[in-house]
């Protein structure tokens, strides 16, 4: 035992020693097997992977989910109360701009403003990574649109999102505190019990990665594209609606280089993820304005691979594994212009926490 743990710390030594000299000697031939120990144990190597995994396209998902919610919380309405609605939004516009709003969910047709704090709390096992601790929060303000009719059966609106967001991840005696911002825009469009929806987003994000030896800036942009499409099924004259949906999202994730405490010249290759997430939604519509849903749906990440490369050598491809995540939300008008509601979520599979998200909107404009 002693002195197979002689020979690891040579090794590391040695690939160490070797790695520091081989940008002024590009000709030296590094064994591999002195590099893949030292990779193995050098957790802030994997800095650039998990600050572009778990910040970077965690926030652009949570941004997508941001971009969604009004649609998703309009589509828990039954058809005739969506039909009703849509009338009664057509008689207000045609009224004087000293009418007032009737006692009506007249919130979800007409313009609003939406305001949406969020936090989560999850372990990450990436694949060929460490296990992280991720802590992420943050606040997204919202602007959206009345729905605009285009005639047989079509209506839609469109909306402008942004916020700040924040995380803190811990593995392997490596801390990184992450501050940045996002922007989006969505559009909607319904059919009868049919619906779709497309937002894009795009973020920066800086902070420091902390370890053992050194403290390093680290810096991910990303931006991305989702669409989502669903239909309800209802029941008990809408009173129960049972909701499969599809989305499927392309985010592009990237960070700059840096250097070690070492010297060595850390280079990380840009994710390019495609995600898929069917989801099956149970959504009661009660009495007095109260709604209330579960839901769940699977998420899948295709060509996720972050890529880090150092003195021309590759680091094991890390991703993230697929999971599953679980829903229940609630909500409440209480008069004609203001909503509030709740969501929490559970993560399982290849992240697991919990997650929190609330939704406050209100009706916007004279009438």
């Amino acid at each position: 035992m002693v002195i197979n743990e002689i020979k690891k710390t040579l090794f590391s030594l040695f690939a160490a020693t070797v790695l520091l000299t081989s940008s002024a000697y590009a000709d030296v031939v590094i064994p591999k097997k002195y590099i893949n120990y030292f990779y193995n144990n050098s957790a802030q190597l994997e800095i650039p992977s998990v600050t572009m995994q778990t910040s970077g396209y965690f926030n652009q998902l949570q941004s997508y989910q941001q971009g969604f919610q009004s649609m998703d919380t309009y589509m828990t309405l039954k058809k005739s109360e969506r039909v009703e609605l849509r009338e009664k939004r057509k008689e207000l516009s045609n009224l004087n701009d000293n009418a007032v709003l009737t006692p009506k969910r007249i919130v979800d047709e007409y313009r609003g403003i939406w305001v949406r704090p969020y936090a989560g709390i999850e372990n990450v096992q990436l694949k060929n990574g460490p296990n992280v601790s991720n802590i992420s929060y943050g606040t997204y303000l919202g602007f959206d649109t009345e729905m605009v009719e285009f005639g047989k059966g079509w209506s839609g609106n469109v909306g402008l999102y942004g916020g700040y967001n924040g995380s803190h991840q811990t593995y392997d005696g490596i801390g990184i505190y992450m501050n940045g911002g996002t922007f989006g825009a969505v559009g909607s469009v319904y059919k009868g019990n049919y619906f779709a929806g497309l937002t894009t987003s795009s973020s920066a994000h800086t902070g420091t990665a902390s370890s053992k030896t050194n403290d390093y800036d680290v810096i991910v942009i990303a931006s991305g594209v989702a669409a989502k499409t669903g239909y309800n099924f209802e029941f008990k004259k809408g009173s129960f609606i049972i909701q499969p949906s599809f989305g499927m999202s392309y985010t592009y994730v990237d960070s700059f280089d840096y250097n070690t405490s070492f010297g060595l010249k850390v280079s990380p290759d840009c994710i390019n993820a495609i995600q898929l997430e069917p989801t099956l939604k149970f959504i009661w519509n009660m009495r007095n304005n109260w709604q209330s849903y579960a839901m769940v749906s699977g998420d899948w990440n295709l060509m996720g691979d972050t890529r880090v490369d150092i003195a021309s050598y590759q680091l094991p491809k890390v991703s993230v594994k697929p999971y599953v995540k679980y829903g229940v939300g609630i909500r409440k008008k209480w008069n004609d212009r203001f909503a509030l509601s709740q969501q929490t979520f559970v993560y399982n599979g290849g992240r697991n926490g919990v997650g929190f998200n609330v939704d406050m909107k209100m009706a916007v404009g004279k009438k």
